[in-house]
């Protein structure tokens, strides 16, 4: 069958709620989960506790971890229930047959969303992605996390899916950006704990390949043959923060240019040992900024 569910599992909404009000460290959350589950401990790991929540049912709660830096915080928990492997029209002999899967998709997501509103309540905010495949999605907020019930790209090797997703948030302010999937993995790109500074926001990579042309000619720069990964940019320059492998600093906070550059100190680049210590620089920076127009 084209989309996979177990028709007899159910996901455990109340509890799920109840997680997005828990503590995110990883023995708390652990303790949290265990109240409702039992840890598959032949296959959680450092990074990746692993929860069976039915005997018999594929479905499980995985929840990721941030081990560095330390102390180890969870990233993130999800627990899909349902796939749709053939979500592509080529997959299919006919275009009837892909709609008529693709309703099936949609409906598996109405009647969750139906049974999850009697369970814990209307959700704060819901609506659907942009662009097609427009998946649809509904959000409730905890103490400290969101609870999300949405269709999503998530790893389209299985397909799509349908799932719940537990993401530590504490800001007061809701204001996903579209596709749904894309701002949830931005903000998996953040330790945390660490609260991005005003003016910065995280970022899907983009500027890889921006940095790697600039620095083309440049043989001499200290990001020269580094492997850099875009993590957030700041919404009021050209300024944005890649996190770093192969350099003795974790983070540099880089000054695009936008044009090929030959001379050492340019693009301009500031490096830091910890998201810690490169928070307090930006916020800082934003401080006297702001004090400098006030003046």
């Amino acid at each position: 069958m084209a989309i996979q569910r177990d028709p007899k599992f159910e996901p455990p909404v109340k509890q799920l709620r109840e997680l997005a009000d828990a503590e995110f460290t990883p023995s708390e959350f652990k303790i949290a989960c265990e109240r409702f589950s039992r840890l598959d401990k032949e296959n959680t790991d450092d990074d990746l506790l692993q929860f069976d929540l039915q005997d018999g049912a594929d479905a499980q709660l995985v929840a990721s971890l941030f081990l560095n830096p330390a102390p180890a915080a969870i990233i993130c928990a999800i627990l899909a229930f349902c796939w749709w492997e053939t979500f592509t029209k080529d997959a299919h002999k006919s275009y009837k047959a892909f709609r008529d899967e693709q309703e099936e998709f949609d409906r598996i997501f109405d009647d969750e969303l139906e049974r999850a509103t009697k369970i814990i309540g209307a959700p704060v905010r819901q609506g659907a992605d942009k662009k097609a495949p427009a998946h649809k999605h509904a959000i409730w907020q905890g103490k400290n996390a969101l609870l999300i019930l949405q269709q999503s790209a998530n790893d389209v090797q299985f397909g799509y899916d349908v799932n719940y997703w537990i993401q530590p948030y504490k800001s007061e302010e809701l204001a996903p950006t579209s596709p749904l999937i894309n701002w949830l993995h931005m903000l998996n790109q953040i330790p945390p704990g660490i609260q991005l500074p005003p003016t910065w926001e995280p970022c899907l990579g983009g500027f890889e390949a921006e940095l790697k042309r600039e620095l083309a000619m440049n043989f001499f720069h200290r990001l020269r043959n580094v492997q850099a990964t875009a993590v957030a940019r700041s919404n009021k320059c050209d300024d944005v923060l890649f996190e770093l492998r192969g350099h003795k600093k974790r983070l540099a906070q880089v000054h695009l240019t936008w044009s090929r550059e030959m001379h050492p100190h340019w693009p301009h680049s500031m490096f830091f040992d910890s998201w810690e210590q490169w928070a307090e620089f930006a916020r800082k920076e934003f401080d006297e900024e702001q004090a400098g127009e006030v003046e």
